[in-house]
């Protein structure tokens, strides 16, 4: 059995890292439709501007990632516990947003 790819790691990090931003930005648009639909310009749109924002910021922790995993050696310390903090608290902003955007 031979060893595994080095890079495999770094790669599935910058997918699944990708995958959440465009999930975050779907998030967004649907909200934008949801507005346009019902012909009313309400927090829809602000949401959607905060879903941008927190895609941004996913995909940039996701660059980084990807950079720390493809370097060999790996450095000490790899666990990217600021990094997750900030993007669940963001994460859980949307989720807020998007709730009352959808309410009002």
């Amino acid at each position: 059995m031979s060893a595994p790819d080095p890079g495999l790691q770094a790669q599935r990090t910058s997918l699944s890292w990708t995958r959440t931003a465009f999930a975050v930005l779907a998030n967004g648009a649907v909200l934008m439709l949801h507005d346009i639909s019902h012909h009313q310009t309400g927090y829809g749109l602000e949401a959607t501007g905060v879903a941008v924002i927190i895609a941004m910021l996913v995909y940039l922790v996701g660059v980084r990632r990807q950079r720390t995993l493809a370097q060999h050696p790996l450095p000490v310390r790899v666990t990217p516990a600021f990094e997750v903090h900030v993007v669940t608290a963001a994460v859980l902003i949307l989720i807020v947003v998007s709730v009352l955007s959808l309410r009002l």
